[in-house]
């Protein structure tokens, strides 16, 4: 007689499983036992059994409760190639052997998966051979009506449980309590005794140097890097990488804050006085990785800053970068590059520094300067910061009587014990969303003293002289969208739109060169000049103020 062996785990790596490993072992054992010849073994990694075999997905398309189930799950796989095989070879086996039954299957309740599989063993006449409970006939009645019970309670049982756990973690999530992945999070470790954790010295100078490096305007990868030399008895075993990296920047676990069940942010009680990075801190962060997508830190030519913001002015299609493998990548049409139309005529260089002019990024970065006017005028509302985290702290101030009181009346026997109760939950909820309030008001007014700083970005703008970090930053402030046309780029800002030539010399198709002229502290003249690249006094001849956008003059020289 002949088998095939079909193993599958629901969750764990997409290329090996010691579980699947197991499971063969066994059936691979229980097979000999019974003289069967095995044609073939099959296997599901990282798969549902609620997901239907592969060439069934029409009848997957019609079944309501699937699909709905389907829309709940984060799994990227919507079939099981594995068990499709062993379908396609039905015809000609006696048996399937699974180490289990719910290995085969674990259908939904209603779902049409379980009919399915029942069907098809049935009309080839091929039974189960489990390790766990023998042989599964399911042309004999007894059998396929247990198989049908055991499936529908199986999946009763494992739903109340996933919900209860579910509602579990949810209700200590809102009450400060992070009980999921604390063996993961860096600095920190379970002491053994209900949710209680302790700290790690030597990691907790990790999650330091990872901050300090970051606020100091170093890459992600470059920090992986530094963190792998000077914290290598951290990472032994493993890597420090950009994940990491990332993970611990984000995680607000150390400054003494989760998230609850709906992300909102609530004071952690595990970290309680075991924080050591400061609120403040956090926020900054976290307002930078929301300013931008996070990018490596990469040679120039293989930069990309301006992605997802530049358009195609014939179809209106976005521009993706070409060529991001050579030293001069530019930008494409999407919609020429997906058709394999005729070329596009609006292609254009991303960055590049020539004697004939250049690129895209170096083109438009003088107008960043409107975007550190911008933070410029922000740091005067420095006032109205103040006024709006003095009422914050009167409505806490107010808060905290309301709590007082309550309390008072409580242990005066005019409050029962349930109301008081929902009162001080209703407090302590104001409390906290006051308490985050006003410590990111006093980041925000922390944070803009020191206007010298901001006019030296300024200045460091002027002379092309900025990190690539600032430029992100600064780009998605000051621009908004950017229109490629075959003679001419069209640049929508803050402060108003601008169209640059576009300039064709001996067969390059850039930009103009620019140079700043300062008109006073807060006046600044750009000038943009068509021709090879030289001193700007020797091409003050015609000049054509293009636009004034808010403290800057556009001027084009010819």
């Amino acid at each position: 007689m002949k088998a095939v062996i079909y193993t599958r785990q629901s969750s764990g790596d997409d290329d090996y499983s010691e579980s699947v490993e197991v499971q063969k072992a066994n059936c691979i054992k229980l097979a000999k036992a019974n003289g069967l010849d095995i044609l073939g073994e099959f296997s599901d990694l990282n798969a549902s059994g609620k997901l239907y075999p592969a060439g069934y997905d029409d009848l997957a398309g019609k079944d309501v409760c699937y699909q709905n189930w389907l829309k709940d799950v984060s799994s990227r796989k919507t079939c099981r190639i594995g068990l499709g095989e062993v379908f396609k070879l039905l015809s000609d086996i006696d048996y399937i052997i699974v180490d289990d039954y719910t290995r085969l299957a674990r259908p939904l309740s209603g779902s049409f998966l379980d009919s399915l599989i029942s069907q098809n063993l049935i009309a080839y006449k091929v039974k189960v051979l489990t390790v766990k409970s023998g042989v599964v006939d399911l042309n004999a009645f007894n059998d396929s009506l247990i198989t049908a019970l055991q499936n529908r309670i199986n999946d009763h049982q494992l739903s109340i449980l996933r919900k209860k756990t579910i509602d579990g973690l949810k209700r200590l999530k809102d009450t400060g309590v992070n009980k999921q992945g604390i063996s993961r999070i860096l600095g920190f470790k379970s002491t053994g005794r209900k949710h209680e954790i302790e700290s790690i010295p030597r990691e907790i100078e990790a999650v330091k140097f990872i901050y300090n490096q970051y606020l100091e305007g170093m890459g992600i990868n470059e920090i992986a890097r530094n963190l792998n030399v000077s914290f290598s008895d951290i990472f032994k075993e493993y890597k420090a990488d950009r994940q990491i990296v990332r993970k611990t920047l984000l995680r607000p676990f150390y400054c003494g804050y989760i998230y609850d069940s709906n992300n909102n942010l609530i004071k952690s009680l595990q970290v309680g006085d075991k924080a050591f990075i400061s609120f403040e801190d956090w926020m900054k962060v976290n307002h930078s990785f929301e300013l931008r997508k996070v990018t490596k830190k990469r040679s120039r030519h293989n930069w990309n800053p301006l992605s997802g913001h530049v358009f195609c002015g014939v179809c209106g299609s976005k521009m993706i970068m070409r060529g991001g493998n050579t030293r001069n990548p530019f930008y494409s049409c999407l919609q020429h590059f997906k058709i394999h139309a005729k070329p596009c005529k609006n292609n254009l260089t991303i960055s590049i520094q020539h004697e004939y002019g250049q690129g895209l990024i170096e083109a438009i970065s003088p107008l960043l300067v409107l975007g550190v006017d911008k933070k410029i005028k922000d740091s005067y509302s420095k006032n109205t910061f103040k006024t709006d985290l003095n009422i914050l702290t009167v409505e806490l101030t107010n808060t905290l009587k309301k709590e007082k009181n309550a309390s008072k009346l409580y242990l005066e026997g005019l409050l029962d014990e349930s109301t008081f109760q929902g009162m001080l939950r209703h407090l302590k909820k104001i409390k906290e969303e006051l308490n985050i309030k006003i410590l990111q008001l006093k980041e925000q007014i922390s944070g803009e003293d020191d206007i010298e700083k901001l006019y030296s970005l300024r200045r460091r703008v002027s002379r092309n002289d900025i990190s690539h970090r600032e430029f992100e930053e600064l780009f998605v402030q000051t621009v908004k969208k950017i229109t490629v046309e075959v003679d001419s780029v069209h640049i929508e800002t803050i402060a108003g739109n601008l169209t640059l030539p576009r300039q064709r010399i001996s067969g390059h198709n850039l930009l103009p060169y620019f140079s700043f002229t300062s008109l006073d502290k807060t006046r600044v003249k750009v000038y943009y000049y068509y021709g090879k690249k030289r001193e700007i006094a020797n091409v003050y001849a015609k000049n054509q103020v293009l636009t004034t956008l808010g403290n800057l003059e556009v001027v084009y020289l010819k």
